[in-house]
Parts: C-alpha cells; structure tokens; sequence
C-alpha cells in the first residue's frame, strides 16, 4: 500500500486525537506492517523481541500519552508525539530506526541526518594527520578513509599522499617513524607495513615505523583504536597504551586508553591475546574471545562481556548498553569536537540502544529529551543543565 507522507501524517493525528476511524486505522495499520517487514529496524531486544512486538508497544504508548493529556492540553500532547509517530512510520523514506531506552523509558527515532539549523553540529568524518620523522605534517584527505604504508605511503585507492615530485624527492629516513593523529571527530585507517590494519577513533594517535624490525612489531597508542592484525607465529605484534602493553600473533581486538577514562580496555574479538600491566610485577593475562580486560592503577581485572558496543564505533555506530550518562557525553563530545559542561550535578541515568554516528550533534540530543535532560548549545560547547 502506497501513502503520501501527507496521507501518514493525517492518519497518525487522527489516530492520536481519537477521531481515527476503524476503516483508516486498519489501512494504516497495513501500511506499518509493510514498512515492518522490511528489514529497516534495528530493535533493542531488551524493548521488543520483533518488529510486530516494537509497533504495539510504540502504537500502545502514543496513545497511552494522548489518553492522559487534559483537556485543554490536548493539542500540545498531539504536537509533541506527532514526531514520534512520524519516526515510527516513516520508515521506508529514512535509512533506519534506532531505539533508546532510558531507565526504562524508550522511544523510535529517525537514523538520518537532518537539515542543520544554526546551532546545530555536523557529525565527524575522516579527518587525519599524518606526522613524518623530519617533523613535516600532512593533512589527510578527507574523501578518502585510510592510508597504506609500504614503500610509498598511499590512500587506500593507490594514489600517494605525497604527490608525485614531493614523493620521488623523499628519503628513506623521512617515513622509520610516522604518526597519525585523529583530532576529536574524525577517524582513520592505517594498512601497517605487515599488513596489520588499524582504525583510529576519534582523539587518537598511533605511532608506528614504516617498516618493523626482523624480531618483533611494536606500536604505541593514545586514544582507541581496533586492531586486525596480521598472522605472524614468529613476530608477535605488541601494541603499548598507557600504562599496559598488548601482546599478540594473529587477531582482532580494541583498544581504549584515552587520558580522561579511567581505566584502560582491551576487549577481544578473536583469537587470542597477552595483556601485561607496563608497572609493577603483576602476572600478565590471556583474554578469550568474548573478554575485556579493564586496567586500574596497575591491576587487571577480567571479564565476560558483549562486545558489540567496544567495537561499533569501527562501523559508524554508537551502541550503549547500560551506558552512564558521563561516559556516553564523552563519546559524543569526542565525535562532535564539543567541549561539555555540566551546569550542576551529573545525570545518573544509563542508556542502551543503537544509532548511526552519521547523525547531527541534535538529532542525538534530541533522544535525551524523553530523560527531561536539557542543554544548550553555544558555539562549540554544549552546556547539561
């Protein structure tokens, strides 16, 4: 069944304001079923086991909302859920839905990006700076993703980052230590001289040689980075971040070592891999897939844990699970390159859900409005009142 936006819209007044009759609801319930089997949604299993379960839900709590609106406030209630049903069904022109739920409190939103208004902030993207041994700095083109690194130093499609006369007249000495460097919203790839590939997330940088030795592989990080590393059963592939060093022949896995978290993280993806603390004589530890390791003050601790959220930012993801809010604004002001402040006391809620990170800065924050949480943004600085 085709509707016109228009036509939705009209059927989901009616619907909220009670005047819906049984003949239009039956048709716009076709209509969402439709849209439902479409494989657009992305539910969190915590609200809804599927697509049929997340429709009642929304439908049941839209209408529970108007039900409760006194009379004379009636019109306002219809405004405000208006957009919350539009999300809900106007799924077939939009790339997807998220779903986030606040101490138990959820509601659908749009995953597109919205035509900004004055205030409002663009999300990151590929920003990049490459730093050469002589100290020469590179900016990295944002319309490509990633860089690799052999015996020229190129994007991902073959074309040098360098330019053909800068590139003939570079020396060998100018590329045995480079670093690259992602400012707060931008990311990165880097294809390592062995073959190892690494994403660098926002705020990070990662040093490396542009070639590594006979005996042994070794990076250092600042920030997070996801680490496909290349099979190797006589290098192992050391990867050192404050305060730990990660050991490994052959795998997958993330690292987040940023200064402003508390603990250092490497969650394993696959295969296998060594964390040992950088002080102390404490025992290193073996993670199993399915494993995070969390360094506090010198001691590791071990745990099992989901870890879809630790890696979906690789994927132009946000994914909470449980979240608290402080850390939560961290990732967004780490994406957004916004410095948050809070006005006075920190938000305790926790959040779990999914949503594109190809979001505007108010598209996200438009989801903690149903927390009664309230902001202001003023320049590059987001105010949590």
């Amino acid at each position: 069944m085709d509707l016109a936006r228009s036509e939705i819209e009209a059927l989901a007044s009616k619907m909220i304001d009670g005047s819906i009759t049984a003949s239009e609801q039956a048709q716009l319930n076709v209509w969402l079923d439709q849209q439902m089997t479409k494989n657009v949604v992305e539910l969190d299993t915590t609200f809804a086991d599927n697509a049929e379960q997340l429709k009642d839900r929304m439908l049941r709590h839209i209408l529970e909302q108007a039900n409760a609106a006194s009379p004379h406030r009636a019109s306002v209630r219809m405004i405000r859920w208006l957009p919350y049903v539009a999300a809900a069904m106007l799924v077939v022109a939009m790339i997807g839905i998220g779903v986030l739920s606040v101490n138990n409190k959820r509601v659908a939103k749009m995953d597109t990006v919205p035509l900004l208004d004055s205030m409002d902030i663009p999300p990151g993207g590929s920003r990049a700076v490459l730093t050469l041994a002589d100290g020469r700095t590179i900016n990295l083109s944002e319309t490509h993703v990633g860089i690799v690194v052999g015996d020229e130093i190129a994007y991902l499609d073959g074309s040098s980052v360098f330019g053909k006369q800068e590139s003939k007249g570079r020396s060998e000495q100018d590329t045995r230590s480079l670093v690259l460097t992602t400012p707060k919203g931008g990311t990165y790839q880097v294809t390592l001289p062995d073959g190892t590939r690494v994403w660098l997330n926002s705020a990070s940088t990662l040093k490396y040689p542009s070639r590594f030795a006979d005996n042994e592989r070794v990076v250092e990080l600042k920030g997070e980075a996801y680490f496909e590393v290349a099979g190797s059963p006589t290098l192992p592939f050391r990867v050192i971040s404050k305060g730990q060093t990660v050991e490994v022949l052959g795998t997958q896995f993330n690292v987040t070592a940023y200064e402003d978290e508390h603990d250092v993280k490497t969650t394993l993806v696959e295969g296998a891999v060594r964390v040992m603390p950088g002080t102390g004589h404490r025992s290193p530890v073996t993670l199993s897939p399915g494993q995070q390791s969390s360094l506090v003050d010198g001691k590791i601790t071990i745990g099992d844990i989901d870890t879809s959220p630790y890696v979906a930012w690789k994927s132009g993801m946000f994914h909470f699970k449980q979240t608290p809010f402080r850390e939560m604004m961290r990732q967004i002001e780490r994406w957004y390159d916004v410095d948050v402040e809070y006005g006075s006391s920190i938000p305790q809620e926790t959040f779990s859900g999914r949503m594109s990170r190809n979001v505007s800065l108010l598209t996200v924050l438009d989801l903690l409005k149903v927390s009664e949480i309230h902001y202001q943004i003023k320049g590059k600085k987001l105010i949590i009142e």
